[in-house]
């Protein structure tokens, strides 16, 4: 992307296992911990994922909120996985091992022998990138961020794009909470969205069909008087065969190729830095 990443195009990493991921069409969850409680009704909340922290090793801790006494787990395609028990206010926290290659796992909870599906599939990526990721089957990834949003009137940026073999698809990022964004892809308004509270925006319900055909193509986000803007060249889904992702490495970027519930398959790339130059915003404004 024109500042940051250039086009992005498949690397040749390969990362093969067996793993189921559990879809969730859920909102976004909050960065600061939130207690988990049981409603009078009986409804268990899932567990889920508030904040991610990468330590000078490479290792990652990861922080969440579930209904006290739940065991979280994060199963790895190998078949080991991670698990942590939530406390009495309903506060969870794990530690990944350091690596050099993206892992990818699934994500729940149990409690009184009742599964509880986490939101999506936890993607941790190596540095420098954002340290998580949530992959959301038909939804727009939402990276784990810890810089505070941008103010009013800073940097607009663009944090991940998906799509899937029919062309459909969104972008994600972070601007001023609660601003207005503007979506435009090769030079046509697609799409608008807002930022929330953290500053976190996804776009996805796009006014064209297919927009993410193979091929290059001119990415804009604008958003009051900041705008970013990029490159991104779509390739075909890869073949996974028996894996459930591969991760192949870009300029600047992770991309992941990724099975979805039901048999599907979604394309998410994830950038290192995002890009942040600035371009002079066209056309009305959201």
């Amino acid at each position: 992307m024109r500042g940051g990443p250039s086009h992005l195009r498949v690397g040749a990493l390969a990362l093969a296992g067996g793993l189921a991921l559990a879809g969730c069409h859920g909102a976004p969850t909050e960065h600061a911990p939130a207690k988990a409680v049981e409603d009078p009704s009986g409804y268990l909340s899932p567990p889920t994922l508030t904040a991610a922290a990468r330590d000078e090793a490479g290792g990652v801790t990861l922080m969440g909120a579930a209904p006290p006494k739940t065991e979280v787990r994060l199963r790895d395609p190998d078949g080991s996985a991670y698990s942590a028990t939530a406390d009495d206010d309903g506060v969870w926290e794990t530690h990944l091992s350091p690596s050099i290659a993206p892992r990818m796992f699934a994500f729940d909870g149990e409690l009184s022998g009742r599964l509880l599906h986490g939101e999506g599939a936890i993607l941790a990526l190596p540095a420098p990138g954002p340290p998580i990721v949530l992959t959301r089957a038909g939804y727009g990834a939402y990276p784990i961020v810890q810089a505070p949003p941008p103010p009013v009137g800073g940097p607009v940026r663009i944090l991940a794009i998906d799509y899937d073999g029919a062309g459909g698809g969104s972008v994600s990022g972070l601007a001023a909470p609660g601003a207005p964004v503007r979506f435009v892809l090769d030079g046509v308004a697609v799409g608008v969205g807002e930022a929330d509270a953290h500053g976190r925006f996804t776009v996805m319900d796009l006014n064209v069909g297919a927009p993410f055909h193979p091929g290059p193509h001119a990415i804009r986000i604008e958003s009051r008087s900041v705008a970013v803007e990029g490159d991104l060249t779509v390739t075909p889904p890869a073949q996974l065969g028996d894996a459930p992702f591969l991760a192949n490495r870009q300029a600047g970027a992770w991309r992941i190729d990724w099975l979805v519930p039901g048999g599907g398959q979604q394309t998410t790339v994830v950038f290192d830095l995002p890009p942040a130059s600035p371009a002079a915003p066209e056309g009305p404004k959201p």
